[in-house]
């Protein structure tokens, strides 16, 4: 037991939330997304600018294409196992209907 749980049980009044806790303000609102300061919250931010050049862009496009393809191919695998115990399954039927009779 660490000592800020025997100074929560020994005090008798209860503590109030902290109001800058993540789970406190997320309990207020659930919806909205923690901001980096949240003095500022009130106050509307500009859009972030992403400034690369035009290699660095295509070198990304190139990483999400490939990682697109990895992850088709990778549904794919998953099909065929899940078509493979299907067939399994269907295929066990008459031998587990000889054990049920």
């Amino acid at each position: 037991m660490s000592c800020s749980n025997i100074t929560m049980l020994v005090s008798s009044k209860p503590s109030l939330p902290d109001a800058s806790n993540l789970s406190f303000r997320s309990a207020l609102n659930p919806f909205q997304l923690p901001s980096q300061n949240s003095s500022s919250s009130c106050t509307p931010s500009r859009p972030t600018q992403i400034q690369c050049g035009l290699r660095e862009l295509r070198n990304r496009i190139d990483s999400v294409k490939n990682t697109q393809k990895i992850t088709e191919a990778m549904k794919l695998v998953a099909a065929a196992k899940v078509r493979r115990a299907q067939e399994a399954v269907v295929n066990g039927r008459p031998f587990s209907q000889t054990l049920v009779e």
